[in-house]
């Protein structure tokens, strides 16, 4: 998977040196990608929401979605709707204080999601590979 690694370090490299807004979509959806996949599988969503990677985490349905992983985008776009209506904020203190404000029901359904996405088949490594034309 060399060359998701390089698509992600240069999207990520991106999003550092001009902003999210200022990237390209296919940036802004590889580096998106990284950041859920990275942050929900190693420590889960509420790591994910409580970092400053969740800053994008509104964005995550619709980069997996692009991407063809369907099911993790499903149980993003759940994640992020216990949020309201219009999701996670950007905002990581925002986000955070919403995070604490969630119910023990909300918690679990988001333990629940976890389970989920990570029991999900889809390598999103493999799908960058095709998206970015690198598949053999």
């Amino acid at each position: 998977m060399a060359n998701a690694d390089l698509a992600y370090q240069h999207a990520l490299d991106r999003l550092a040196a001009v902003g999210f807004d200022n990237m390209s979509e296919r940036e802004r959806d590889i580096a998106t990608l990284w950041h859920v996949e990275a942050e929900v599988t190693n420590g889960g969503f509420v790591h994910y929401y409580s970092g400053p990677r969740g800053d994008l985490a509104a964005y995550a349905p619709e980069a997996l979605a692009r991407l063809g992983a369907t099911e993790k985008a499903a149980i993003v776009r759940t994640a992020n709707a216990l949020f309201g209506p219009s999701g996670p904020p950007r905002d990581r203190a925002a986000r955070q204080a919403m995070l604490k404000a969630l119910s023990p029901g909300a918690l679990a359904t988001i333990d629940e999601l976890e389970d989920r996405y990570i029991a999900d088949p889809v390598d999103v490594d493999e799908l960058v590979e095709r998206f970015t034309g690198n598949a053999p």
